[in-house]
């Protein structure tokens, strides 16, 4: 028998077509574009080969008719698991309907188990999705006997126990949700009146002929940067509660946005040495607003746990078929055991001292995966004792 990797491109994909599990192969970013699948996947999901390119949710949409549905909300939660601990997710039973070839709706239940698929270098290639059809188990008045009538009641067993969790689970996430925007409503009034108090010093200042003593400076910079942690913890509350972020397209040159939020950063921190790596204008379709965001955290969170004697870089380039902005820092490395739960909302970095002092929700770089994945991009970090880089692919 000819060993796999010597095996023909031709005859692998003949195998893996044909083989018997339920497999779905996808990008491993929103909108989740795929990329093949095996034939009995075809068979049970009702589809034919021509959604091989299409965005999954393209194809299977939530049903319009079931206003409880949460099929969507819970596979792509399923998929930012795998994908941010680049591991294997598990779902529980988990009801999804199907259109059927004349386009209605027919009621499915499934056992979904999705893995990330990593090369050696950490680099996510792809979602394997594979699943199993346990409709017949899980509807009420199907007459099954022996090991089958056992399997049905354990698994119907299982789903309610399920069912209970999930619906504490979804309770506790609703209370987590409201007290987040309770607190971040009753936190911005007192802060609109602290950057009008600073405004007005500024002005002062300034009509006298003065300049601004550095404390200006310093409140003007702390309001700032608490705004952005509250619209972090209000786009956590959003991508908790509608699963992704939207976005806002248009035509901007993303050179003018970097030189914009650096300009932001140096003068926030103006004890820091913060370089920027680009002279060419690079035009782009995105989010103005989400890219100033995502570049605010990344440089934000490259100074807090970079080396303070040592620069901070910034670089946005050109790359075959989009571009990729990067943010680099030096100083002590991400120990590898950090790096699969970096992305995660509330995690923050192993830093001593000002790191761990300053403050940090934890939610700055989910942000900017949640941003990257609305733009259908994706984010990843290395990490050396030389250097801590973080690079963000922007499609065209």
């Amino acid at each position: 028998m000819p060993h796999l990797e010597s095996m023909e491109h031709s005859r692998y994909e003949l195998l893996f077509r044909q083989a018997p599990s339920r497999f779905l192969v996808m990008e491993p970013c929103a909108p989740f574009h795929i990329r093949d699948a095996t034939d009995s996947y075809l068979d049970v999901t009702l589809t034919r080969r021509d959604i091989i390119g299409r965005p999954l949710f393209d194809v299977f949409p939530g049903n319009p008719d079931d206003a409880s549905a949460t099929g969507v909300q819970d596979l792509t939660a399923s998929f930012e698991r795998a994908l941010a601990g680049r591991t294997t997710d598990t779902m529980p039973v988990l009801k999804y309907d199907i259109p059927d070839r004349s386009g209605a709706f027919v009621e499915r239940h499934w056992t979904p188990v999705n893995a990330t698929v990593v090369e050696g270098d950490g680099t996510r290639v792809a979602i394997v999705h594979r699943t199993e059809d346990v409709t017949s188990f899980v509807k009420e008045g199907e007459v099954l006997r022996g090991e089958a009538a056992h399997l049905r009641h354990e698994i119907l067993s299982r789903s309610r126990d399920l069912a209970l969790a999930n619906e504490a689970l979804r309770d506790s996430i609703e209370q987590h949700r409201r007290i987040v925007a309770i607190v971040g409503h009753d936190l911005r009034e007192p802060l609109a009146t602290v950057r009008m108090g600073v405004e007005v010093l500024r002005r002062h200042f300034e009509q006298l002929g003065a300049r601004p003593p550095r404390a200006v400076d310093i409140l003007r910079a702390a309001s700032s940067r608490m705004e952005e942690l509250l619209s972090d913890l209000d786009d956590y509350s959003v991508t908790r509660l509608q699963g992704h972020l939207s976005i806002e397209r248009q035509r901007v040159n993303l050179r003018d946005i970097c030189e914009e939020v650096v300009q932001a950063a140096q003068l926030a921190h103006p004890e820091r040495a913060i370089e920027l790596e680009s002279g060419e204008n690079i035009l782009a379709h995105v989010d103005p607003k989400r890219k100033r965001q995502l570049l605010t955290n990344l440089l934000d969170n490259a100074l807090t746990y970079g080396a303070a004697d040592r620069p901070v870089r910034v670089s946005v380039r050109r790359v075959t078929g989009g571009c990729v902005m990067k943010v680099s820092n030096e100083g002590e490395p991400i120990p590898e055991d950090v790096i699969p739960t970096l992305f995660h909302p509330f995690q923050r970095g192993p830093g001593t001292g000002s790191a761990r002092e300053s403050g940090h929700l934890g939610l700055g770089l989910y942000i900017v995966q949640q941003i990257t994945q609305a733009h259908e991009g994706a984010v990843d970090v290395t990490s050396t004792p030389q250097e801590t880089q973080f690079s963000v692919f922007i499609p065209s």
